[in-house]
């Protein structure tokens, strides 16, 4: 058990350990024949660097705190790389840039040193969701994740969310910037316990597989909601990035021959799929925002396509996951504390069968006493009202925005 009040200081005994891994496979968003390339894909992760810094670690929705949220780390403000990571350190985020021999580069199965090697992350309360930007170093090209779940610590991760940042400049962009777009999510599986006496062999491995996507910064969310064993901390043993440095080769697609079949042509007739988002805020005029749960749901959407639920005019993402293969899902969201006097919106943002995107959104204005003096569903309102006069520029054209879809949402009484 570690000690919640001296989280820097504490370090358990060494345990040598070794890591074998491949459990439960998540594939999102590859359908057909897969090409072929001429080169071997290898873990990018090892390349990578980490900053412990505001917005660029910690848990979604919390104050930085000097770095408190994260069990052990680098000093505030300072880079580490691969190279210079420390692959032997007990629960420090450092540990995702590791990928030790003798299974370096290897799919399905990760070296730890211990069974306590890993990141963790302190918890704000169930269902806290911890994040790490890292920065590839340049450009790459990538399409498969591996999460190793932490197996003999007291922390566990039950599910997992990879983003890729619009941004490839040499400033990091930070949590809550707006450039991010998710490439992956779903449950982390439990799996089996490490093998060995030290170092330790890891086969608790869940692979999210997706389309290949290009970028420098990626984000990874983890998050502890106590349906497993363990439930006191955020903790996962590592991650493997697959791909290439740079845009990645060409890939070459094998052909086949098959007989030519003259096909009979019967009409069919394809029913029309309409797909729902919805949500039920758990405020209304003259309560206090801070705190309230909002839940969500969707029906109709892009099978184990990604939503997320954000609030803004700062954005925090308080409700993340992705829809079964039914295109369905439900979640909830915990509104942040602290909101500043003035417009903000909630949005719930999904995919249609289709493939476009499709938001849901909620207009609201804060008091300087953090109650809601201002609730409304319907952009046009939203603008023409005096509560949204005074609104900037960009939040005028978020409200005129025009999206698709059918809108489905449920409310409590609201004052006007």
């Amino acid at each position: 058990m570690k000690n919640l009040f001296s989280r820097r200081s504490v370090r358990k005994p060494v345990i040598a350990g070794l890591a074998v891994a491949a459990l439960a496979t998540m594939v999102l968003g590859l359908t057909g024949v897969s090409p072929s390339f001429a080169t071997d894909e290898t873990n990018l992760l090892p390349g990578a660097s980490v900053k412990n810094s505001a917005g660029l670690m910690g848990i979604v929705g919390e104050n930085f705190d000097n770095g408190a949220w994260v069990y052990s780390g680098p000093a505030v403000d300072e880079e580490v790389t691969g190279e210079d990571a420390d692959c032997s350190e007990y629960w420090n985020v450092v540990v995702i840039l590791c990928d030790p021999s003798p299974t370096t580069g290897s799919r399905g199965v990760l070296t730890q040193f211990s069974s306590d090697t890993g990141l963790t992350w302190e918890m704000n309360g169930q269902n806290s969701v911890g994040f790490v930007v890292l920065d590839l170093g340049q450009e790459s090209t990538f399409s498969s994740l591996e999460v190793y779940q932490m197996k003999g610590s007291d922390g566990q991760t039950t599910r997992a969310q990879l983003f890729v940042s619009s941004a490839d400049s040499e400033t990091w962009p930070t949590q809550s910037d707006g450039s991010w777009t998710s490439v992956a999510s779903g449950p982390v599986a439990d799996g089996p316990a490490q093998t060995g006496t030290g170092p330790v062999t890891n086969t608790a491995v869940t692979t999210y597989d997706f389309a290949a996507t290009t970028g420098r910064y990626v984000m990874l969310y983890s998050e502890n909601d106590g349906s497993l064993d363990e439930d006191d901390w955020i903790e996962t043993a590592g991650a493997k990035l697959f791909g290439f440095v740079g845009a990645g080769p060409v890939p070459t697609v094998e052909p086949t021959v098959e007989p030519t079949v003259v096909p009979t042509v019967v009409p069919t007739v394809v029913p029309t799929v309409v797909s729902t988002l919805g949500f039920d805020l758990g405020f209304a005029v003259g309560d206090v925002v801070g705190g309230s749960e909002i839940t969500v749901s969707g029906a109709g959407l892009l099978p184990d396509s990604a939503y997320d639920l954000v609030v803004r005019s700062t954005p925090v993402t308080i409700a993340f996951g992705s829809a079964n293969s039914s295109g369905a899902f439900s979640g909830a969201g915990v509104m942040p504390a602290g909101l500043a006097a003035g417009v903000h919106t909630v949005t719930l943002s999904g995919v249609a069968a289709d493939g476009t995107a499709i938001t849901r959104v909620a207009y609201f204005t804060v008091s300087a006493s953090g109650t809601v003096t201002y609730l409304s569903f319907d952009a046009a309102e939203a603008l023409a009202s005096t509560g949204f006069a005074g609104a900037p520029i960009g939040l005028a054209a978020l409200l005129l925005l025009a999206v698709g879809g059918a809108l489905v949402i449920r409310r409590r009484q609201v004052a006007h």
